[in-house]
């Protein structure tokens, strides 16, 4: 028996490794990739001086996609910082040694939804963020690895020309709930557990060919666990919408921190 758990330990143990490895190949083919896009990689085989000179010139005379390049390659950064997180925060045998520290939640989710910015721009779809002076008890990178695959997911399951919206309440006993309002892809009531699961995808993602590998939403839920945080998918009532004729809700996610972290912070500063 004792035999069994450890070769299946070892089995899980490699599934994962070569998931995250094969991402992290990805990732990377994605970096190079936004890199010859300002010069193609024979004009970047010459000398050190020769390089430079490419890269300026090219940078010079396309600024605006030099910027998208960069923004680009800032938010693939973020997810191979993701896939270190899931790495060492999910696996036992290398778990590193988590220490949380007070943070405004306000800012901690304004620099994740900052890397989406372009994603949401090309599908026309506007994010709206209210105020909030709460600090959070957080491992900040787990937090924002958690909830980068929270956005992943609304971004892409959102319908065109719709809007994300992101608020932040109270509950009258201490917790906080930061939630999303969104005009996404249909979730049936039975399924707003599902989709936390490893490995499951919507049937509706399914149908319209969308689907991943189904992991982004159960490595949130496991990631946000370590520090306590729930979270929960509250699907809305389906509508069909002109695009690709498919059926879309005005959903909600919640994110519920625990009052035991969590703390009202000072107001924020008035500019004059």
């Amino acid at each position: 028996m004792a035999i069994d758990v450890r070769n299946a330990a070892r089995t899980e143990g490699r599934r994962e490794a070569s998931r995250i490895v094969h991402n992290l190949r990805t990732l990377s083919g994605r970096v190079s990739l936004e890199i010859y896009s300002l010069a193609n990689q024979d004009s970047l085989t010459a000398d050190a001086q020769s390089q430079l000179n490419t890269l300026k010139r090219n940078i010079a005379g396309n600024q605006e996609e030099t910027a998208s390049a960069l923004l680009r390659l800032l938010k693939n950064s973020q997810a191979m910082s993701n896939e270190f997180a899931v790495l060492e925060r999910l696996n036992p045998q290398r778990r590193i040694d988590i220490k949380p520290l007070w943070h405004t939640i306000h800012k901690v989710v304004k620099n994740s939804t900052s890397l989406f910015f372009q994603e949401l721009q090309q599908k026309s779809i506007k994010i709206s963020q209210s105020n909030c002076n709460y600090e959070v008890l957080i491992d900040y990178e787990t937090f924002s690895a958690g909830f980068y695959y929270i956005l992943e997911n609304a971004c892409k399951y959102s319908a065109h020309s719709s809007s994300i919206a992101i608020s932040f309440v109270s509950d009258g006993v201490g917790s906080l709930v930061l939630s999303l309002s969104m005009n996404s892809l249909e979730v049936k009531c039975d399924e707003a557990d599902k989709i936390f699961s490893e490995s499951y995808s919507g049937e509706a993602a399914i149908a319209r060919k969308s689907n991943g590998m189904g992991l982004g939403m159960f490595l949130a839920r496991e990631l946000f666990q370590i520090s306590g945080i729930g979270v929960q998918f509250y699907p809305g009532v389906p509508t069909r919408n002109s695009f690709k004729e498919m059926a879309y809700a005005q959903n909600t996610l919640e994110i519920t921190f625990p009052k035991a972290i969590v703390k009202l912070g000072l107001p924020p500063r008035t500019v004059r």
